[in-house]
């Protein structure tokens, strides 16, 4: 029997780094069974153009209440990852200085 093809192949964009990938499909996985895959995708588009975009992309208040009771403690988690990666980038130049 055929593998049905993996969640990355079918969604992530080609300009996606790792760190947004992973939040990203850390999302869509923890709600695939909330809601329909359309609407979820969509979704994670808007987490990701929040996150990366912010201020300057607005969006209703239903769709920013929506996104944190998904989203729950993805936010805090990543942003640790991002903080934490800024770190070590900021290291290895120092090292290489």
């Amino acid at each position: 029997m055929e593998q049905p093809p993996h969640i990355e192949d079918i969604i992530r964009k080609p300009y996606e780094r790792d760190l947004q990938w992973n939040m990203r499909r850390a999302f869509i996985e923890r709600n695939e069974e909330k809601t329909d895959r359309r609407k979820l995708l969509q979704l994670s588009d808007n987490l990701m153009k929040m996150e990366f975009v912010g201020q300057q992309i607005r969006y209703p208040i239903k769709v920013y209440h929506e996104l944190h009771n998904l989203a729950g403690n993805l936010w805090e988690e990543f942003r640790r990852e991002k903080k934490l990666a800024r770190i070590r980038d900021y290291m290895c130049q120092r090292r290489v200085a």
